[in-house]
């Protein structure tokens, strides 16, 4: 069994405030209108980025706040921003951190406009990320209630020839068809950082990936925070935990164009271990995945207590409409449950994996375990093995592969146990797709559903299939399913509990965010209960955004604890 992040994780706190910022523009429409940018592209980024410095060294630990300013002003806009050690960023409920449309924003190499192109260049090597934690920053935090917004999908400014015009999402798009998208990544944790804590923050539209490492990272947390980017964008991967140790993310959610989570291990030096993924919601996209590059090795990774509900079944699933469109562009036809990819050029150990306590509905592909999936030749065979599908429900039908190693004289048979799995109650040997191929499967101790036993029973003998059936427990026992589709937060105006004198007015702000990019904001009324007096205050939703404050009036001595319901 995995046991994943080696540390005790607890829940973090916001920081005190070394330094606080005022909004200075407004959002509209969720959005800053075009002339906002149309000549400054980059107002707030130097300010922002003197504070970081500042309170780095005059008060480390502490927090820069970036708060609403008057009326109406709720919006920064900033350029790529580089996180100094020992402070934490700290965003504001109602605040919107925009990122710059200027794609010469984020040439690594001032003049060589290279990023914001199609080319044959990695984008790490000629765009500066949108958030660049160095690999010599420590204690390093991004928080709040608030939103940090890569604007994938706008228009781009200063683009070159023939690009002018285009979005980075569209970028993306062309480079589809051959060609690397030159797309700064959101947030890059590089080689060497560590002690990283995101905590409460909405990540999205992203140019490129949400999340990721460059290289081997140690110490990362990931509590309660929200990834939302439309499946349509492509290459949005939610967390990358590449050469990562000691990884956890919990309580999130993440819907978005690629990998949810993608565990890799480029390289030979720097293996992906201990790393926890554990009660998060994951949407759209491409599940739970390791890979692709493992040949430095990836072991000891724990996928536990997670809600997968995708939109890969044509028309079915709560992130389609009734006519089968997907809200937000199009249907995610690679959608995948869980996953571990990799290929015979750069693949390596993957052992000691788990998959426990969850629940998959609506993925084209519930479950993928390819050693090849490009097809690709070499010497770097994979080697899959000591994986734990256990206490797991798969809701309804996808497809599932089963594949090991035979590349040349190497074979690594997949070794996969099923321990109290069900599926559902139609399974055709036709959802083994392809099919299994030196796959060594181990059933037991717990039950694993019948059509699932004789199904796959139809492949071993053939192709170097096998099967040990050590089921013991005569039942099954489905993990609880909770599949919600809204992430609601209640909190007060800078994100922490309000102490008033008498005579003041106390603000509750409720976040009710739409956890599948593209998604409607809600409908509908909230009533907030004070716990003190049972007295009760009902508002209604406007539907045109996730986030409401409500003046509570005038409240009597003592300790007042709130609780809404939507």
């Amino acid at each position: 069994m995995a046991t994943g992040d080696t540390r005790t994780v607890t829940e973090p706190v916001f920081p005190p405030v070394c330094q606080q910022l005022s909004a200075a523009l407004t959002s509209v429409s969720d959005d800053l209108p075009t002339p906002v940018d149309a000549t400054v592209t980059n107002p707030d980024g130097a300010r922002i980025q003197a504070a970081l410095a500042s309170c780095s060294t005059s008060h480390p630990g502490q927090a820069v706040e970036l708060s609403v300013g008057g009326a109406g002003l709720n919006a920064f806009l900033t350029g790529p921003l580089s996180m100094p050690s020992n402070v934490t960023l700290l965003v504001d409920p109602g605040v919107y951190v925009y990122f710059s449309r200027n794609a010469q924003d984020y040439d690594k190499v001032a003049g060589t406009h290279t990023c914001g192109t199609v080319g044959s260049a990695s984008a790490t090597a000629s765009c500066q990320p949108l958030i660049d934690i160095p690999g010599t920053s420590t204690n390093v935090g991004i928080m709040g209630f608030g939103k940090l917004d890569g604007r994938g999908g706008d228009a781009l400014i200063n683009a070159i020839s023939p690009y002018q015009g285009q979005s980075w999402w569209g970028l993306s798009a062309i480079a589809n068809s051959g060609g690397t998208q030159e797309n700064p990544r959101f947030i890059q944790i590089d080689s060497g950082a560590s002690n990283i804590t995101l905590y409460k923050i909405t990540i999205r539209n992203s140019p490129l990936f949400h999340i990721s490492t460059t290289g081997a990272a140690s110490n990362f947390t990931a509590w309660d925070i929200k990834i939302i980017t439309p499946t349509s964008s492509r290459n949005t991967d939610g967390i990358d935990p590449g050469n990562a140790t000691n990884f956890t993310i919990t309580r999130s959610w993440v819907s978005d164009g690629d990998d949810n989570i993608a565990v890799g291990g480029a390289g030979t030096t720097a293996p992906a271990a201990n790393i926890s993924v554990t009660n998060n919601h994951f949407f759209a996209g491409h599940g739970e995945s390791i890979g692709s590059y493992t040949s430095a090795g990836v072991s000891n990774i724990l996928f536990d207590s997670n809600m997968s509900s995708g939109n890969g079944t044509a028309g079915a699933g709560s992130a389609v409409s009734s006519t089968g469109t997907f809200t937000g562009g199009v249907a995610d036809s690679n959608s995948t449950g869980l996953r571990i990819k990799s290929g015979y050029d750069r693949g390596g150990v993957v052992t000691n994996i788990q998959y426990s306590n969850s629940c998959y509905q609506d993925h084209k592909a519930e479950i993928v375990f390819s050693p090849n999936y490009e097809a690709t030749t070499g010497t770097e065979t994979p080697n899959l093995n000591n994986i734990l599908m256990q206490n797991l429900t798969f809701l309804t039908a996808g497809t599932a592969q089963f594949t090991g190693s035979s590349n040349g004289a190497t074979v690594f048979p997949l070794q996969v146990t099923l321990d109290n799995v069900s599926f559902p109650s139609s399974y055709p040997s036709s959802d083994f797709s392809p099919a299994p191929t030196n796959a060594s499967l181990t059933l037991g101790p717990g039950d694993v559903s019948s059509n699932f036993i004789t199904d796959y029973g139809s492949f071993v003998g053939t192709n170097a299939n096998t099967v040990a059936n050590n089921i013991t427990v005569g039942a099954l026992f489905p993990p609880q399913c909770n599949f919600t589709y809204i992430a609601p937060e209640l909190t007060g105006p800078t994100g922490r509990p309000q102490t008033l004198i008498f005579g003041q007015n106390a603000t509750a702000v409720v976040i009710l965010t739409p956890a599948v990019g593209g998604a409607a904001y809600p409908t509908g009324t909230v009533t907030l209960t004070d716990a003190l007096t049972s007295n009760t205050t009902t508002v209604t939703l406007t539907g045109a955004t996730d986030t409401i404050s409500i003046p509570l009036g005038i409240l009597s001595v003592g300790t007042h604890t709130f609780t809404a319901t939507y």
